[in-house]
This record gives C-alpha cells, sequence and structure tokens, in this order.
C-alpha cells in the first residue's frame, strides 16, 4: 500500500501524542483533532486551529525570503516550487475542523465496509474485474472528504514485495486467523487516488492485491484500528478502558469471609505475578505501566503498588521463592498480616542492605518478632 497507509499511521501517531504529550487523557469526542494553541504553548482541545495561527506560521516561515506570507497566500509566486506550496498553505481549513467523535465515526465505518466486503461469498468468488469496480470504489467513496486534501495524482509505483513488507512491519492494522487455509489467488486491483489530510503527507501509489479465496468459509478476516505495542493501548470514550484497581488484603472470598491473615503475603505475591480479574486486578501489578500508579491519575496507587512489590520481590528475587526459607526468615510476621511484614522486610533492608545477605543471615534463625494488635483496616 506504501505510502498511502503512512498517512493513516502519523494520524494515529499525532493523536497519541497530543493524547500523552500536552493533554495527559484521552481525546473526548468534542476535542478537535487539530486543537488551538494558547499565547502559552498550551493546547486547548475543545477549540479548532484558527486561520490566523497558521497564517503566523506562514509569515515566520517565508520571513528573510523576500516573499511576505499574506502574498504568498494570495499571489502565488511563477516557479513550481512555490505554485506547490500555495496550493498546501491555501487548503481550506476547514478540513481541519474534525473532532475525535468523526474520526472514530469514519474509521469504523470503512472498517466495517471493509470487512463486509471480503468476507462477502460472492467477493471470494468473483471475478478480478469485479472486484476492481464493485469493491475498491465502494471502500475509496466512504474516505472522509473533509478531512483530505487535494494532491497531484502520483506518479510513482510500490512493487508487491515492497508493498508486503509494509503490512509486516505493522501486523496489528490486517491480522488474518486461518484454520485451513486454502489456495489463495492474486487479485490485481487498479491503485486508488487517495486524498490525505491537510498537514502534508504525500502518497504515492500502491497497486493493491487483494486475495481472492475459493472456500470463504475457511478464513476469518478482522481489521483493527489498533497502535502498534510501543505506543500503547488507542483509548476513547466509546471504548473506556477499564478502571485500575488494587484489591486489599487478606482477600474477601465468595461466601463473604476473608482469607486468614497468616496468608496475606500469598495474595500479594499472586496479585503481583497472576493477578487477580475476579478481585478487578487485570494487568498483573509487577506489568503496571508507570502511568498507573504515578502522575495524575496514579498517585492513590502509588504507595500501595510500592508496599506490594517489595513484599513480592523480597520472596521472588532475594528468596528465588524458596517459601520455607522465606517463612523461616519472616514467619512470625506474615503471620501477623502483611502490614507487619512489609514493616520487618524494611527493616531488614537496613541492617542487610546487600543481595543476598538477608537470605543468609535471616533463614539461619528464626525471625522473633513480638506480638502486636492486629490492625482492622484492610490495605
Amino acid at each position: 500500500m506504501g505510502k498511502a497507509c503512512d498517512t493513516f499511521l502519523h494520524l494515529v501517531f499525532w493523536i497519541r501524542w497530543v493524547e500523552l504529550v500536552h493533554l495527559d487523557r484521552p481525546m473526548a469526542d468534542e476535542d478537535f483533532l487539530f486543537p488551538a494553541i494558547g499565547v502559552n504553548g498550551m493546547l486547548q482541545p475543545g477549540k479548532p486551529l484558527s486561520h490566523d495561527m497558521v497564517q503566523k506560521w506562514i509569515n515566520e516561515a517565508v520571513a528573510g525570503s523576500g516573499i511576505p506570507g499574506k502574498a504568498a497566500l494570495t499571489r502565488p509566486a511563477s516557479t513550481k516550487a512555490l505554485n506547490m506550496a500555495h496550493a498546501s498553505l491555501t487548503a481550506d481549513m476547514a478540513s481541519l475542523h474534525t473532532t475525535m467523535k468523526e474520526v472514530c465515526q469514519q474509521l469504523s465505518d470503512m472498517s466495517n465496509l471493509v470487512v463486509k466486503a471480503l468476507t462477502s461469498p460472492s467477493t471470494y468468488l468473483a471475478q478480478p474485474e469485479t472486484v476492481s469496480h464493485q469493491v475498491m470504489p465502494a471502500i475509496v467513496h466512504q474516505l472522509p472528504a473533509q478531512t483530505m486534501a487535494s494532491v497531484p495524482p502520483a506518479t510513482q509505483s510500490v512493487s508487491v514485495p515492497a508493498a508486503q513488507s509494509r503490512l509486516n512491519a505493522f501486523p496489528v492494522l490486517w491480522t488474518g486467523t486461518t484454520s485451513s487455509f486454502p489456495a489463495v489467488q492474486s487479485v490485481s486491483v487498479p491503485a486508488a487516488h487517495f486524498r490525505t489530510p491537510a498537514f502534508g503527507l504525500q502518497p504515492t501509489l500502491a497497486q493493491f492485491r487483494i486475495p481472492r479465496v475459493v472456500q470463504p468459509s475457511d478464513i476469518n478476516i478482522s481489521i483493527s484500528t489498533s497502535l502498534p505495542s510501543h505506543v500503547g493501548p488507542q483509548r476513547t470514550s466509546t471504548c473506556p478502558s477499564v478502571p485500575l484497581r488494587i484489591p486489599n488484603v487478606p482477600v474477601l472470598r465468595v461466601n463473604g469471609t476473608r482469607m486468614p491473615k497468616s496468608d496475606s503475603w500469598r495474595d500479594v505475591v499472586h496479585h503481583w505475578t497472576e493477578g487477580e480479574p475476579r478481585l478487578g486486578l487485570y494487568v498483573l501489578l509487577k506489568d503496571w505501566p508507570h502511568h498507573h500508579h504515578n502522575g495524575k491519575h496514579g498517585r492513590q496507587f502509588n504507595t500501595k503498588h510500592h508496599q506490594r512489590g517489595v513484599i513480592a520481590t523480597e520472596f521472588l528475587n532475594e528468596f528465588q521463592g524458596d517459601k520455607e526459607a522465606f517463612l523461616k526468615a519472616y514467619g512470625s510476621a506474615a503471620s501477623l498480616g502483611h502490614t507487619r511484614l512489609l514493616k520487618v522486610i524494611l527493616d531488614a533492608h537496613k541492617w542487610h542492605p546487600r543481595d543476598g545477605e538477608r537470605h543468609r543471615h535471616l533463614a539461619d534463625k528464626v525471625h522473633d518478632i513480638p506480638s502486636m494488635g492486629q490492625s482492622s483496616n484492610d490495605q
């Protein structure tokens, strides 16, 4: 698909950059895709980018060239380069006034159309001419016109191996699972002239190849608009993220009773390494990203996550998961609950700060802990 796919990927990266760097939250339905920028450099998601701001950027860009910014817009220069710049800079600003709600709706409509077209038995059994004249025009017709800017017809083409390598680089955009993959014939489809968003991405025509499968019931094709893993999951208001939670210990049983306090440390290790979906812990505590327990929305979990990590890593790293040695060193404190155990572990860190020291010293003798009152507060 060549450069045509890069346009979509750059748009998704832009959305994630605005969310993570400027907003510190997912973009809402009414947030503009290209928001206004205040005098202090802060984005204003509920206000669209103005023409005056674009004019200011143009003036700064052409400063010192002898061509006033306004003249560059109203009286294009005679050279080919300046004519192309004029066509790009005078694009309709309304194309930028697109909200996240419109983007999500357009992507959903396009995905449904492609899935319906490619999973229809008539599509798989159709001749190449039918696919090129019916399926592709219908898909291109659904492209959002208000977010696109006119560009000259591209003159380059990408070979099939090059296009395949680009698809392999982003497997999350196209996933197909087969139980018994039948013979696949390659169907050439004429390239379509896509219109790219107004922020200046130049497409390159690609020669699309859609697989024509003899047995459509044997293949299940799905299309996802999620990001690659290094960018993180895409979050929108229509698909809210799972609420964060660190379960209290001792764990509450299904019958309404709680586990013994002497087993609290086992629950802590279990939550750290395996999670507990029944209690709302869907992501292992050890795999929580930094912003889950820090920042604007994670401060409430910071201390709790750190304390659970101290107990779990003491057992897993210092004692290498040896329950007998761990209980020999901290058994008296563990029997009183995880809060008392945490205090004893932190004290042991002060006396034996190096790795392996606590295992060698404390496992050789029983760590006597004077009895103390039980706290009724779960943590």
